[in-house]
Formats: structure tokens, sequence, C-alpha cells
């Protein structure tokens, strides 16, 4: 950093700029990742029966009945959160 009268110049170096440019690609592909994850857990209750059962023990006998169980109450939400971050991922994080 120089100071220069009242301004304050940052120069940086090649490296610094590549390694901030590969951090906002991660943020970026991570993002995209997390909001498929979330759109195909939404998507769950479409292809897959409701896991719910009436009797003493109705709760879920295995995590893949309780992930079907999470992703029919909770669609909605995952799906929207789902679809913001594929969205912010492209839009927001441009390079």
């Amino acid at each position: 950093m120089v100071i220069v009268g009242d301004c304050v110049h940052k120069y940086y170096d090649k490296n610094e700029l590549e390694v901030r440019f590969m951090i906002r690609k991660m943020a970026l592909h991570s993002f995209l990742v997390l909001g498929a994850i979330f759109i195909i857990t939404a998507a769950i209750p479409l292809f897959f029966n409701d896991p719910y059962h009436d009797g003493p023990h109705s709760g879920p006998s295995n995590m893949w009945e309780l992930v079907q169980m999470f992703a029919h109450d909770s669609w909605a939400s995952l799906l929207i959160m789902g679809l913001l971050l594929s969205i912010a991922s492209r839009f927001v994080f441009r390079p």
C-alpha cells in the first residue's frame, strides 16, 4: 500500500489477484452445487411416496425415510433456497 497525499493506492501482485479470482470461483461453484442439492432434495416427494405410517412405531426406520420426511415437509422452502442460490451463483458472483 502506497500513501500519496490523501489517497491510498493498493498495488496487487499477479499471484494475489489469481488467489482472489480462485476464491471467487470456488464460492460460485459451491453456491451452485448447494443450490442443486437443495433442488434435488425438494424434488424427492415427486418421485417417492409419503413415508408416514400410522401406528405406535411410526418414526423413520432409516436415514432414507428421514430424508424423505424432511423433503416432504419442507419442499417449498428447499426449492426457493435452491433457486436463489443457483441464481446468486450466476449473477451475483460473476467473475
